[in-house]
């Protein structure tokens, strides 16, 4: 049944955003760092857009609650609810009205202004072009002498270091997190996030780490310098409970948390990004090992099947809103979310099927030139 959403009389703004022209984001009268936050999460828009849009994200400035307000979860991702409507607050406690209604032509979201972004946004994109039967595969991608390589994994499985390897013999870059693979012929288009970097990485890569400012290139050197002396330390390891040592052991963990930069594709690869549509050629699972590296051949099936569970770890954050939904409106249910997984895994053994395919394992961190080495002979 569908929820009573609140109305505004006037709008003013109509930005609309097309995924490669299979699937188009609405917003309405959106505020400029929202559209900036779309791009740096999604890309570039690439394609035409659809006269009616798969997302429509509408911004108002407030919400006036129809009926008591309950709150879920106060001290973490919190959530709400009134008579009418579900709410996903923000950390300054801006709500995002969404009420499940994945059945229909548009998904909608309604988000206050101040609200510092939108949320399930990836995800939500995932289930609107499942709908239309393409896959968004947590993945990186390439174009390596005229074929689609595709590498996935775990989180953390080495998919970037595959990609940073191939950017660095002259590949073209299709997506470093998110890859869309069409269901109508198996080609690879990527989402054109911002990808991010590590400082380890870029040290392996001049070329790439040039394209930095300087003042990201000074970041990185000072962190690196600074986990170096501390690394050499020769009582880091005693009396760790002192306070010194301690607030030191702080300074270390954040330094490896963000020693890394986030960078449009454009600024890391210039003219080395792949905009058309490629087919999908070779597929790779990364792994990482305690072993070094080691290239075995694997059956796509498998890969659907492991892919299947990652697929669902990466949209988590969903499915754990729509538990809570749930909780909050008892009567209300949606087939097309709890029917998106097994949708996706007969839509990936379909897609993946009869392509070569390898699983590559490797230790963490990797040297880069022996991972292009250990591989290059199979993308060929």
């Amino acid at each position: 049944m569908k929820q009573a959403i609140p109305t505004q009389p006037t709008v003013t703004q109509v930005v609309n955003h097309s995924v490669h022209g299979l699937a188009t984001i609405r917003l309405i009268d959106p505020p400029g760092r929202i559209v900036r936050s779309l791009v740096h999460d999604l890309g570039v828009s690439v394609g035409a857009a659809a006269a009616e849009p798969d997302i429509s994200v509408r911004f108002i400035e407030r919400f006036h609650n129809a009926g008591r307000l309950r709150m879920l979860e106060l001290n973490n991702e919190p959530f709400a609810f009134d008579d009418h409507n579900f709410y996903l607050l923000d950390d300054q406690g801006h709500r995002t009205l969404f009420n499940f209604d994945l059945s229909g032509p548009t998904i909608e979201l309604v988000c206050e202004r101040g609200v510092s972004k939108i949320p399930l946004l990836t995800s939500l994109l995932g289930i609107a072009l499942l709908r239309k039967g393409h896959l968004l595969l947590h993945s990186a991608a390439f174009a390596y002498r005229g074929k689609g390589i595709l590498v996935t994994g775990w989180q953390t499985g080495g998919k970037s270091e595959m990609l940073l390897a191939y950017m660095n013999a002259g590949a073209r870059y299709i997506a470093d997190d998110w890859t869309i693979i069409r269901g109508t012929d198996g080609a690879l288009c990527g989402l054109t996030s911002h990808v991010n970097t590590w400082g380890w990485q870029l040290e392996q890569l001049p070329a790439l780490r040039s394209r930095l400012s300087s003042a990201e290139r000074f970041r990185l050197g000072l962190i690196r310098f600074y986990r170096h002396l501390y690394g050499a330390l020769p009582l880091r390891n005693a009396n760790r409970g002192s306070l010194p040592l301690r607030l030191l052991a702080r300074i270390d963990a954040e330094g490896a948390r963000t020693a890394r930069t986030s960078s449009s594709p454009q600024r890391l690869f210039g003219n080395h990004v792949q905009w058309e549509p490629i087919s999908l050629d070779r597929l790779f699972l990364a792994n990482v090992s305690q072993d070094g590296i080691a290239v075995l051949p694997v059956d796509p099936h498998d890969i659907a099947r492991r892919m299947s569970s990652s697929q669902h770890y990466e949209r988590r954050d969903l499915h754990e809103a729509y538990i809570k939904y749930r909780f909050a409106f008892p009567d209300r249910t949606d087939d097309a979310l709890s029917g998106s997984l097994a949708r996706e895994l007969l839509l990936l053994n379909k897609t993946l099927d009869s392509r070569q395919a390898y699983e590559i394992v490797h230790p963490y961190p990797v040297s880069l030139h022996d991972l292009y080495r250990a591989t290059e002979t199979y993308c060929k």
